[in-house]
């Protein structure tokens, strides 16, 4: 039997930093021309001590599994809707198991005992389906090709 998923706070697991900052590096920066350098140091800001930002990281045993994030902002053409859920990454090997679900309302979870009334995400349309199945609602779409959405408390 394997062992379990666990998700935990990256500031308990600075080893993963490298592993995160990868992974959102390779899905959304490295075609933009951000260095996995400055990357890595974006990714290292979400180790301080409060709630925004934040990472934090799933795996089995030492093997990683995905990432998830809370932000202060994912779209400056949207600098009123403040924080966001961001880099939902679950690595492709453990997809389908149920990670990013529960990636996802880990760090809703957390953001909202810290107070946070309402979340935000942007994603494809084609991820709309999984996210409106945790509860999200979508409050904007095409906004650059992809949907806004909102979680609240």
């Amino acid at each position: 039997m394997p062992e379990p998923i666990r998700i935990d706070d990256l500031r308990d697991r600075p080893d993963r930093v490298p592993d995160v900052a990868d992974r959102i590096w390779t899905a959304w920066w490295r075609d933009a021309g951000v260095s996995l350098e400055d990357l890595t140091g974006l990714v290292r800001d979400g180790l301080g001590p409060s709630a925004v930002p934040s990472t934090f990281v799933a795996h089995r045993g030492e093997r990683f599994a995905g990432t998830a994030s809370i932000i202060a902002h994912d779209m400056d053409a949207r600098p009123n809707y403040s924080p966001w859920v961001a880099a939902v990454w679950v690595e492709a090997e453990h997809r389908g198991c149920g990670i990013g679900s529960r990636l996802v309302r880990h760090v809703s979870a957390f953001a909202f005992a810290a107070g946070v009334t309402k979340l935000y995400l942007y994603c494809e349309p084609s991820k709309a389906p999984f996210y409106e199945g945790l509860g999200w609602r979508r409050i904007e779409a095409d906004v650059e090709g992809n949907d806004i959405f909102v979680l609240d408390a």
